[in-house]
Order: structure tokens, then sequence, then C-alpha cells
């Protein structure tokens, strides 16, 4: 891909433009607060950036240390749950 125009439009490398009615992209993340580390938490890395690493009862490597949601996910959410019908944080998106 070379660019993206217009609304959906994909332009590629040998020129094509392919349009689309709309696109999933799927971000990088990284974790916004120096909390993490300040605690001590060990960090894994994850196809769209660093988590941090949870045990089964989402304890953190810190005993007593808590992490949940997207902090704890090895991919955000919201984009991954969205596409799953089933998903409960999909069904705002899925009806």
């Amino acid at each position: 891909m070379r660019a993206l125009t217009g609304s959906a439009d994909v332009a590629l490398e040998d020129d094509r433009v392919l349009g689309f009615a709309g696109l999933f992209v799927a971000s990088t993340i990284h974790i916004a607060t120096p909390l993490v580390n300040q605690l001590g938490c060990e960090l894994a890395d994850g196809p769209m950036g660093a988590f941090v690493k949870t045990d089964a009862s989402k304890e953190t490597t810190v005993p007593g240390v808590f992490a949940c949601g997207d902090l704890a996910l090895a991919a955000g959410s919201v984009a991954f749950a969205s596409a799953t019908v089933r998903s409960p944080e999909s069904a705002p998106i899925n009806r």
C-alpha cells in the first residue's frame, strides 16, 4: 500500500486504487502511565505493543498488584472483541 486517499480508497504501489466502504485498521498501543514501571510490574510484548504480564487472577508479577482491561491484554480488547459477534464487548457494535 502506498497511500490512503478519499474516504476509504487504498492506493497501491502499482498505481491501482481500490475503493472500499470502510477499513478496519488496528493501531499499536503504548502504556501511558509511568506507574507500571514505578511499581516494578513486568511487561510482555504483544502484537499491538507492550502489556502488563498477569496470571489467571490478573495479579501482576508484583504481589498484591493487579491489572485489568487493555493494560493487561496482549491485544487491546475493543478492536478484537468487536470482530467477534458473540463477545459481550461487541454487543453495542454488532446490533
